[in-house]
């Protein structure tokens, strides 16, 4: 079983896109073991996305509004983008210029995220 249920998942790997699901994401996001500054920028991004039919959310805020939404510096936001794009948690179309960024979460690489308490139990196994 995954970290979590991601229902319908059709046999392509797709899931049907619903406002449950997007709840059940951001919770899996909450119990990753990632880093503070870059969970909180994905549970950002994973907050203001909407589905879509493939495998991911959709969101396209400014790194300025990710910085308020985080209470984190702008520099903090960029090296957290850097780092979940080149961990293949999110795909960034970059829109240059004065086009906006589209950020796409990948939740299907998100519920392969290793959780806290699996981790606590691999500590405790070892002592």
């Amino acid at each position: 079983m995954s970290v979590f249920d991601l229902h319908p998942i059709n046999a392509d790997g797709t899931f049907e896109a619903t406002q449950g699901n997007t709840l059940k994401a951001i919770a899996a996001i909450r119990d990753s073991y990632l880093p503070q500054g870059r969970k909180l920028v994905l549970l950002m991004l994973a907050s203001r996305a909407r589905p879509t039919y493939e495998q991911g959310w959709v969101a396209f805020p400014s790194v300025s509004t990710l910085a308020a939404d985080c209470s984190l510096g702008q520099r903090s936001v960029y090296a957290a983008l850097k780092w979940l794009e080149t961990a293949r948690l999110i795909h960034v179309d970059r829109g240059g210029g004065r086009h906006v960024n589209v950020y796409e979460v990948d939740m299907l690489a998100v519920q392969d995220l290793p959780v806290r308490e699996q981790l606590r139990k691999k500590r405790r196994k070892r002592g």
